[in-house]
């Protein structure tokens, strides 16, 4: 008994408990009602509490129980009160609970309706309630599913603009109607549709024409009701009127409804809808050409182009591409001129991923249009600069775009550019040197837009794109320098004035080189129009192609973005990508320069001029080689006497575009000379790039060389060795270091109890005094010694096995012999003329100051151009009988020589061996040089034709009448090039052939000798035209004839190879034009009258006519 009284107190105790806690729930519903609080916290509490209030009403016992646990009087009222909680009827129950719910939702929807507070609804709960809701909607109880759908209706008309995931309810709806084809849900359904769609039906209207028919008809019917409730009546008429409501299953009605759609809506302001819009029609790409008016579809997607949504720009690209993928065409070429326009602007998006996606994407097009050509000439030329500047992006997927693109351009065009584009080869400048190039073979047309094109880029905020911009200008500026009138190079000078000014250094440096080329165009302008339309018409007859100018190497990290972002890669890829994506054509070449003589000052000059980076190896402590005179000889250096002079005046000698000053002798005392190297050396700042007091023990190749073409150099310094890898190795230590003695030769010699000793270690004369000398050979040193010898000796004695022309230094009126000798005109008559006439012109030259007959000088073959023998004084010691000329001699005796005539020299003290010199690179394979028969076989006397890289360059080592400076300036300018890679040499065969091929005509001109000898200016113009370099003379007499006729019949001085081409000096022409006065200068130190200059046409006037009349006389005799 007393666990039953315990237990009926328990449940109504519990009773009460809920019953109070009912109460309680209800008592905070209507105070959340009455508050200020956010409806959508009201609801979320509001619905947790009648949750609660469930929980605790469905686990109340049941009436009957409560009445068998016993109750007091007082409670029955009481209990009546809770009857209705305790009902059995579940269906009672649940709709009480949603009687609740509803009033609670209706009160708050009106809090909403009547104050702004409901604008801070949070869209992810209203979405989660309307989702319950709309589940509500399919039960079985039509009771329940009603009163959902009042709920629904009441919270979508205030709120369905907030709701998300409208595609997934949408999509809801379709499968429940799919499975449930009653009218009142199909009814309420659709309701739901148009007021969650009626804020954005547009994305409604994509959804619902996915769905396939039958979809029973609850796709159509919403569709059409979207459409006309969506401003596109004249949609559902045209769809209607072709019967594509009752054919909407078949694939192509289906998509001639989206195709209608779409094409309304590809431009919409709403970019979600535009995305929609271009990704309906791309799936349309497998029946577009099936669809009407195909070209106005795609139309409109090229107008998304212009969108400032970058999500939509992008969507437009990707549909248009798979479009054109399945376009036919006819249809295709028809709009590819207009489609390649359109993604012309899209280049220069600020988005990269565009960038690289239009510029890809125009490739493409050219790819797909390759039959047509022709027809995109225009187009291509109004992409290319941005396809050029962009190479130098800093998006790594830029960069393959533009390469990728222009390979395409470069192939349909017939370019040689894809080989600079590769990733091993590429340079910016050498790139659009190339492409430049080729377009001055072919499209000159298109300069002048291409140059107002990127005139646009210099204003850019990217630094790469000025850079790239102030660059391009330059070629596209020196190329079409002809075609631009006053006023346009007057904008361009404009325009690159502000440039100058720009706060990054590199594009300062650029601009005022660019600046400069500007002004020489600005120069050779002129007002008068006849002569302007003259000049472009010279131009268009002559095509000299361009060649660097800049010389770009920028820094390691010249992003040019403002926050300087570099994308980071991996590995191996990493290393060169970042290199090449940074403007580094290639690593800058480390090249070991071995001798700081003239040849190795003009090869340091010329590899900071094409931005390799030099160390030069020189054994002495002084520059000059050569001519750094020294009272005693050094062992591996050359040396000279102490009365050594210049056999090249003064304007023939100097470095190009480093004339001498006007007061020095126009032939100099070797000390003179020095100073004038020396002063070329700090000038040009050489100094900091010698290492002084060290010797190149050994050059050899490494053991990647076939691939590197890198060579291990080792130095010694102080008795310390040092090894280092050079890119390349140029050899500049000269050919008069180690002398060549041929005693076996001379029967007897051994016998002799004299001093023997080679002209290399003559200083001076004052040990000679009343000797007996004897010196064999009739060079320039044997004759320069004997005739100094003669003033102090007893007596001296030349012996010559060949005997030799000997010249004066003074020519024709008394000018120096070269400035009359060596011009392109004379070079011209004797390689033209007929070699019985030129043979006999050119010995009446040489003895047009005295019969070398009378004087025993005559060589054995007179025609020989072999290098004549330059003493002034010479012939005058034989008239006085102080020095003698002899035949060779034949044997030696312990005092005596014996000459082949039979002739004894009795009481010989000394002979000196003026024999000349032997080639002898100790420090390399002797092979690399003297690869044939032990012979040196060079190319061009520079490179040896068999290393598998061209890397080695020897330079000075061929000899020619002309100076040996300007030789050596020319040789390294090229040589330079060469080991750049960017003046490729020929094959080995073609080399070797050309080898042979000057072989005979040395053999020919200058017979057998160990020496490469060569024709002065046949070999200048040779070389300066490999890089451009070699002036265009028709081309002068076209546009400045003062100049032609100075250059042409003038003296063929070093300034003429600086006049164009890499290297070009801007006082070229100047110093060409006033070389006669910088002549005359130190000579006129008494002023007796005018200077008088020679006569360029009496000088030429007199060979042409003995020519004339020589030719005449061989014709009748012959």
């Amino acid at each position: 008994m007393i666990k039953e009284r315990i237990g009926s107190e328990q449940s109504a105790t519990s009773l009460w408990d809920a019953y109070a806690g009912l109460i309680s729930n209800q008592a905070m519903i209507l105070a959340l009602n009455s508050s200020f609080v956010d409806p959508a916290l009201q609801f979320e509490t509001q619905l947790k509490i009648i949750k609660s209030s469930f929980k605790m009403a469905f686990a109340v016992t049941n009436l009957d129980e409560v009445r068998e646990a016993g109750m007091n009087e007082g409670d029955e009222n009481d209990l009546e009160e809770m009857a209705v909680w305790m009902n059995e009827d579940n269906s009672h129950m649940q709709e009480e609970a949603m009687v609740v719910i509803s009033r609670v939702l209706s009160f708050a929807a009106r809090k909403v309706k009547g104050s702004s507070v409901g604008k801070t609804l949070l869209p992810p709960l209203l979405t989660d309630f309307v989702w319950s809701l709309l589940m509500k909607l399919s039960v079985p109880d039509q009771s329940i599913a009603s009163e959902a759908a009042t709920i629904l209706k009441l919270t979508l008309e205030c709120n369905a603009h907030k709701v998300t995931m409208v595609s997934k309810i949408v999509d809801t709806i379709y499968k429940q109607l799919c499975g449930d084809d009653s009218p009142i849900l199909r009814e309420a359904m659709l309701r739901v549709i148009t007021l969650l769609t009626r804020t954005s039906p547009k994305k409604v209207i994509f959804q619902l024409m996915d769905y396939p028919v039958p979809a029973d008809e609850y796709a159509r019917d919403a569709l059409r009701v979207l459409l006309n409730c969506s401003g596109l009546q004249e949609v559902d008429t045209a769809l209607k009127r072709k019967n594509c409501w009752n054919q909407f299953s078949q694939v192509l009605f289906h998509h001639h409804g989206v195709y209608l759609v779409a094409k309304n809506w590809v431009n919409d302001p709403d970019p979600a809808v535009c995305k929609l819009s271009l990704q309906k029609i791309a799936s349309m790409a497998p029946v577009i050409n099936e669809i009407e008016n195909v070209c106005s579809l795609l139309t409109s997607i090229l107008d998304a182009f212009l969108s400032k949504d970058t999500t939509v720009v992008i969507r437009a690209l990707i549909t248009l591409r798979k479009l054109l993928d399945k376009l036919d065409k006819v249809t295709y070429s028809s709009l590819s001129t207009r489609i390649a326009s359109s993604y012309c602007p899209l280049m220069d998006h600020g988005n990269e991923g565009i960038r690289s996606m239009a510029i890809h994407h125009f490739g493409q097009l050219l790819m797909d249009m390759s039959q047509y050509t022709w027809m995109l000439n225009n187009v291509v030329y109004a992409g290319l600069v941005p396809l050029i500047l962009f190479l130098e992006d800093t998006e790594e997927r830029v960069v393959k775009a533009c390469k990728y693109t222009l390979k395409i351009c470069a192939s349909e065009l017939k370019w040689s550019t894809s080989y600079f584009l590769k990733d091993e080869y590429y340079n910016f400048e050498l790139v659009v040197l190339n492409i430049c190039n080729n377009l001055l073979i072919s499209h000159q047309k298109y300069i002048r837009n291409l140059i107002s094109e990127t005139l646009g880029f210099l204003e850019s905020t990217r630094t790469y794109l000025r850079r790239g911009s102030v660059i391009l200008l330059g070629y596209l500026a020196k190329l079409g320098g002809h075609l631009l009138l006053r006023d346009e190079i007057d904008a361009m000078l404009e325009a690159i004035d502000r440039v100058i000014r720009d706060e990054d250094p590199v594009i300062r440096e650029l601009a005022e080189k660019t600046n400069k080329i500007f002004m020489e165009i600005a120069y050779k302008l002129t007002t008068s129009n006849i002569k302007q339309s003259f000049q472009r018409l010279s131009n268009f007859f002559y095509l000299k192609k361009l060649k660097l100018l800049y010389n770009y190497n920028p820094t390691k990290d010249p992003t040019g973005s403002p926050m300087g972002i570099k994308e980071i890669r991996n590995d191996k890829e990493a290393v060169i990508n970042d290199n090449y994506e940074d403007g580094l054509a290639t690593m800058v070449k480390k090249v070991a320069i071995i001798g700081a003589g003239i040849s190795g000052l003009a090869s340091i000059r010329s590899c900071l001029e094409e931005g390799l980076e030099p160390t030069c190896f020189e054994r002495g402590e002084d520059v000059g080689g050569l001519w750094k005179f020294s009272d005693h000889v050094e062992e591996g250096r050359a040396s000279i006497y102490q009365s050594v002079f210049t056999n090249s005046s003064k304007e023939m000698t100097c470095f190009p575009d480093f004339p001498f000053p006007d007061d020095f002798p126009n032939f100099m005392h070797n000390s003179k000379l020095q100073e004038y190297i020396t002063m070329f050396a700090k000038e040009k700042n050489l100094l900091k790039y010698i290492q002084f007091k060290t010797i190149v023990s050994s050059v050899n190749k490494r053991p990647d060389f076939s691939t590197t073409g890198q060579w291990d150099v080792i130095t010694e310094k102080d008795g310390k060795k040092e090894s280092a890898v050079f890119d390349a190795v140029m050899i500049c230590s000269g050919h008069h270091v180690y002398p060549n003695i041929p005693k076996e030769s001379f029967p007897g010699i051994k016998l002799f109890k004299g001093t023997c000793f080679h002209s290399r270690d003559y200083k001076e004369p004052g040990i000679f005094k009343g000797k007996r000398v004897l010196v064999i050979g009739l060079g320039n040193s044997g004759c320069d010694i004997a005739s100094e010898l003669s003033h102090i000796a007893e007596k001296v004695i030349i012996s010559s096995r060949s005997g030799s022309w000997v010249m004066s230094r003074v020519w024709d009126e008394g000018y120096p012999w070269d400035m009359l000798f060596i011009t392109r005109f004379e070079t011209f008559l004797k390689n033209t003329l007929p070699t019985v006439i030129s043979d006999w012109w050119y010995m009446k030259q040489m003895n047009a100051r005295f019969k070398h007959e009378n004087y025993g000088l005559m060589p054995l073959n007179g025609a020989l151009r072999k290098e004549p023998v330059f003493n002034d004084e010479l012939p005058a010691r034989i008239l006085c009988g102080v020095v003698t000329i002899k035949p060779n001699v034949k044997e030696f005796t312990e005092d005596s020589a014996i000459f082949e005539d039979g002739t004894v020299f009795k009481s010989i003290d000394c002979v000196i061996f003026a024999t000349g010199y032997s080639y002898a690179y100790p420090f390399l394979d002797d092979s690399i040089i003297k690869s044939r028969d032990n012979e040196v076989t060079l190319f061009k006397g520079i490179f040896p034709p068999p290393l598998e890289k061209p890397t080695l360059a020897v330079i000075g080592l061929v000899q020619s009448l002309g100076a040996v400076i300007p030789t050596t300036d020319l040789q390294s300018r090229w040589a330079v090039q060469v080991i750049k890679g960017t003046c490729p040499l020929p094959s080995v065969k073609d080399m070797m052939n050309d080898i042979d091929e000057k072989m005979g005509k040395k053999l020919k001109l200058f017979g057998k000798s160990d020496t490469i000898q060569t024709d002065y200016v046949v070999y200048m113009d040779e070389l300066a035209s490999f890089i451009g370099a070699k002036p265009n003379i028709p081309w002068l007499f076209l546009t400045d004839p003062k100049l032609a006729l100075e250059v042409y019949f003038g003296p063929c001085t070093p300034y003429q190879f600086r006049l164009v081409g890499p290297g070009k000096w801007p006082g070229a022409r100047n110093a060409i034009l006033t070389q006669w006065d910088r002549l005359l200068k130190p000579m006129t130190t008494r002023v007796v009258g005018s200077p008088l200059k020679p006569c360029l046409f009496c000088n030429w006037f007199r060979p042409v006519l003995i020519s004339v009349v020589s030719i005449a006389a061989f014709i009748v005799l012959f």
